[in-house]
């Protein structure tokens, strides 16, 4: 479990609507608390990890005469922050095929994003025209990144390796989303799925 009570120093967007004069500088004051939970699991031939987190902001009191983009909080939107999910899940799991394969995976699940939502609506109700179409929520469902790799050993000295990454952006590329919301908290990037081979030699 933690408690977070920090004097934020970050991107200070100007005044929403009114004028753009943007820099960095101590924004306000922000408190949270959270709890993380982990499960290891070794007996051969598996290992695995399970872990889960959740965030929640208490509190930000922002500094006069500055904006946050780091929540929507001080402006009467929500109670989250605008880039973080509230909760995360991530599930790591290796299994020994013999004594020369190894197959390994892991998961992430971002189980969504309130605060980037909450963020959203209110760029929308201060900017003027609207930002974001009204019922468009795609950045802020879930993402989830799996990664899936094989392993084999030739040698005491030679491994080789074929690793997947970010696999299930082949099926929904709003799976594999990144927020990237400093402009309409509308936006998001899908990761590209991504493959590699790769090779070590252990010179002695």
């Amino acid at each position: 479990m933690f408690y977070h009570d920090l004097d934020v120093i970050s991107w200070d967007s100007g005044a929403y609507g009114v004028e753009f004069d943007a820099g960095t500088t101590q924004v306000g004051n922000l408190r949270q608390w959270g709890v993380e939970l982990e499960l290891l699991y070794r007996k051969k031939p598996w290992r695995a990890m399970l872990s889960h987190g959740y965030t929640k902001l208490l509190d930000f009191k922002r500094n006069p005469d500055t904006n946050t983009v780091l929540t929507a909080q001080p402006y009467g939107y929500g109670d989250d922050l605008a880039n973080w999910s509230n909760h995360v899940t991530k599930l790591v799991v290796g299994y020994d095929l013999n004594d020369q394969w190894r197959l390994d995976g892991s998961a992430r699940v971002y189980w969504g994003y309130p605060g980037a939502e909450d963020f959203a609506q209110f760029v929308t109700d201060h900017q003027g025209p609207i930002s974001i179409a009204p019922g468009y929520d795609d950045p802020y469902g879930p993402s989830v990144f799996f990664n899936l790799g094989l392993q084999y050993r030739a040698t005491d000295h030679l491994t080789m390796r074929v690793d997947g990454y970010n696999l299930l952006g082949w099926f929904d590329d709003d799976l594999n989303k990144r927020l990237y919301g400093f402009n309409s908290y509308g936006d998001y990037r899908a990761q590209a799925p991504a493959l590699s081979i790769s090779l070590h030699y252990l010179l002695k």
